[in-house]
């Protein structure tokens, strides 16, 4: 039952989340179950923390990488992998020295909530947790 596969784009484009076909989304072998397609797409360590910093703004390459503390390759794998998604948009202007940007789509804009909701659990899950230490 899991195994069978689930076409992200047609999906997103009835839901009216797209108006052009996905970037690469055929790359993406996606299960048909909800929540294994979205860990799919968003899983792994620097994923959702890229997602959330680009929530604010647009951020070039260095400006991520020092935020986030992740290695070149990982945070570049990462980048790749939400852009071919349809996530973020990856900018490239013709300037010396190249200048590069990364920016959610309008896709990537309706992880907002998502993310709010993760921040809000994260920081009660804590609370729960220091109080807990001080006992």
């Amino acid at each position: 039952m899991y195994d069978e596969k689930v076409d992200l784009e047609d999906s997103l484009d009835e839901m009216g989340f797209i108006e052009e076909p996905i970037r690469d989304i055929a790359k993406l072998e996606l299960p048909i179950d909800a929540t294994e397609v979205a860990m799919k797409v968003l899983g792994g360590k620097w994923k959702i923390l890229i997602a959330r910093n680009l929530l604010e703004r647009a951020w070039r390459f260095n400006e991520l990488k020092r935020d986030l503390g992740a290695s070149q390759k990982a945070l570049t794998d990462a980048l790749r992998e939400l852009e071919d998604a349809g996530i973020v948009l990856r900018t490239v202007y013709a300037e010396v020295p190249p200048k590069v940007e990364y920016e959610l789509t309008e896709v990537g804009q309706t992880l907002k909530p998502v993310i709010r909701a993760l921040t809000k659990w994260g920081k009660a899950f804590r609370a729960e947790q220091d109080a807990k230490s001080k006992e």
